[in-house]
């Protein structure tokens, strides 16, 4: 028997993609980066003067300058797939009727994944009362409802995946991010406690940009601080996702709790980063001079000489396999092979009396690559191998067994490497046969 996690996980990718397929709003005739360039505005579903409003809104962003509002669209608490489909309309037809680009914007919990895909796409589909539609859509990550840190980044990459299976390469979609939390000897990182080996490469296919949530104001503050804790936003995107290149939409903030000193640093950041726009958070509580160091920056973002340039094509997923079929009872277990990108390979099996270890063998394996899992708690991790080759046999422990278990050998890399890797189940040590 030969286990090939991502075939498995290729056909419900695209029975999903069936079940849910919607059209997409027409394909922009510029590049899907697009909509992310320049300068935005944010504006939450709990902006009460706004949604009032929406009509005298547009009217006001586009006259300081705006190029694309950033509209939510709900998030799992307020009831969805969209809080106010009126005023969502009518913020769609005003603001094309202005020249400006909408992108909305969805808070998944990553609790209910196929509600996060639904809601998403059903937003995507919005036609207002004239037939106008999203000009592309973002994902604002940051709830961690879902406490285990490996389980919600697997999450997010397989939401990721399947909505640009369901909306196609061509859609525009931009991931808004957590940014660095809490120092560190390199500049600063994501709080390990909030979100530790934060998928940024697992995710980086998927997207057309990044949109980093870059609050300095919780953290720092002046001109030097505000500049080092954006830069150092911006160098941790194009580090994780391994593209140099990777465009980049800074959000800044908190907009009312900010000084001219903290926007220069910010200006400065944005414009040495490379970034393609830039905003901060939100419209309602920015006041006159952050719009006018607002504006100054939007003159000096880089735009680009060729409009029709496409994003980087996807990386190829990596392959698990697991060679022969495991010993006795044991059983590969369908619920972990469909994962994204061959992430992690699960053998199920009963006690079969007292617990003594596994005999397996590790495939292409580097050092610390592959973490081994039993019944949730880390139990090893697998010796490296050459290249290309199985190594000798390993011994895993097999304690505190119940009536039904399961072995996991799962990626500890972020985010898994595109070359294939495995593990065989030689045999097992119990003193009750399996």
């Amino acid at each position: 028997m030969r286990v090939e996690a991502i075939t498995m996980h290729r056909v419900a990718v695209l029975l999903t993609a069936l079940l849910l397929w919607v059209p997409a709003a027409p394909a922009p005739a510029r590049s899907p980066v697009e909509p992310f360039r320049g300068l935005g505005a944010w504006v939450d579903i709990f902006d009460d003067a706004a949604w009032a409003a929406p009509e005298a809104t547009v009217a006001d962003l586009r006259a300081r300058g705006v190029e694309t509002l950033y509209l939510q669209t709900t998030n799992p608490k307020e009831g969805g797939p969209l809080r106010f489909p009126g005023g969502t309309s009518r913020f769609l037809d005003a603001a094309h009727a202005n020249g400006m680009r909408v992108v909305g914007w969805y808070v998944p919990d990553f609790h209910r994944p196929r509600r996060d895909l639904r809601w998403s796409l059903a937003a995507i589909r919005f036609r207002s009362a004239t037939g106008r539609s999203f000009d592309g859509f973002a994902l604002d990550i940051e709830i961690t409802k879902v406490r285990d840190h490996a389980e919600r980044s697997r999450r997010l990459v397989r939401l990721s995946h399947d909505l640009r299976a369901a909306v196609g390469r061509s859609y525009p979609l931009g991931a808004i991010i957590p940014s660095i939390l809490v120092p560190s000897k390199d500049g600063g990182r994501i709080h390990p406690g909030y979100w530790s080996d934060f998928p940024y490469a697992g995710i980086a296919p998927h997207y057309d940009a990044f949109l980093p949530m870059a609050y300095w104001t919780y953290r720092t503050s002046g001109e030097r601080g505000t500049h080092a804790f954006i830069a150092r936003s911006i160098q941790l995107i194009r580090q994780g996702t391994g593209r140099p290149d990777v465009p980049i939409h800074v959000i800044g903030g908190i907009a009312n709790e900010v000084s001219a000193a903290d926007m220069r640093g910010f200006d400065r950041a944005v414009r040495e980063g490379g970034a393609i726009g830039a905003s901060m958070y939100d419209a309602a509580t920015s006041g006159r001079m952050v719009w006018g160091a607002l504006a100054a920056l939007k003159a000096r973002l880089p735009r680009p000489a060729d409009p029709a340039i496409a994003p980087a094509a996807p990386a190829p997923p990596p392959t698990v396999v697991a060679l022969p079929p495991p010993p006795g009872q044991w059983s590969v277990d369908p619920t972990a092979t469909q994962l994204e990108g061959g992430v992690r390979v699960t053998f199920a099996f009963p006690s079969g009396g007292a617990a003594g270890w596994a005999n397996v063998r590790a495939y292409d394996v580097s050092p610390g690559e592959i973490r081994v899992v039993l019944n949730g708690k880390p139990v090893g991790i697998l010796r490296a191998t050459q290249p290309g080759a199985w190594g000798g046999v390993q011994r895993v422990p097999l304690r505190g067994l119940g009536p039904r278990n399961r072995l996991t050998f799962e990626s500890a890399l972020n985010p898994p490497g595109t070359d294939p890797w495995g593990v065989q189940i030689l045999g097992t040590a119990a003193l009750t046969p399996l």
